[in-house]
């Protein structure tokens, strides 16, 4: 095998070792629906002049292996579980941070059926959250951390990904996650995560 694409709901997933049949792989992306391509940069810069995409980020992909530096970090007992009757509370904390992409009911839903999540709430709403998607046997991806603007600098987003990442470990997966925001970057390099390699993500 010189290579794998993997399509998860509306995203899809390249990876490649070196001398891929870069036609095969193009053929196929171009026939599926998708709403974002993501890969090793080392692997999609190959393919940028043939697929149709609006914009594109390049970000950094770590992975947490161990309970180092969580161990050292209390859980906070205001951080709790999201359950399915806070998705609208989310989505309203996603149009209020204005670094993420707006999601769908349908696609927050999803992304609760393959994981899981914590957040914070005051004042009646959710101001922080962090969460996982595609969770398998082995890993999850750590997706949507995020506090609202007005309750920064509190350190709501660390207690909400500590408390996520020691649920995952103790069920031996790793949490994996990208981020390109330096100080998102902080959090997850002050709770042990680990850089592996630059991403990109291309968006139809």
């Amino acid at each position: 095998i010189r290579g794998l694409l993997i399509q998860y709901f509306d995203l899809l997933t390249i990876y490649s070792i070196d001398n891929f049949n870069l036609e095969s792989f193009i053929e196929h992306i171009n026939k599926m629906p998708y709403r974002n391509l993501n890969g090793k940069i080392s692997t999609l810069k190959h393919l940028e002049d043939y697929i149709n995409f609006d914009k594109k980020r390049i970000v950094t992909f770590c992975m947490l292996k161990n309970k180092k530096y969580i161990n050292e970090i209390n859980i906070d007992e205001n951080v709790k579980k999201i359950r399915f009757g806070k998705i609208n509370k989310i989505l309203k904390l996603y149009e209020d941070i204005d670094e993420f992409e707006k999601p769908t009911i349908k696609s927050v839903r999803n992304n609760l059926k393959s994981g899981r999540g914590y957040y914070i709430e005051e004042d009646k709403k959710i101001v922080s959250m962090a969460k996982t998607t595609a969770e398998s046997d082995l890993y999850a991806m750590v997706i949507g951390v995020g506090t609202h603007p007005k309750y920064r600098n509190r350190g709501y987003a660390t207690k909400c990904m500590v408390r996520l990442c020691k649920n995952l470990i103790d069920e031996n997966k790793i949490p994996c996650l990208f981020y390109d925001n330096e100080e998102a970057g902080k959090i997850y390099k002050k709770i042990g995560f680990k850089e592996i390699d630059q991403w990109g993500i291309y968006y139809k």
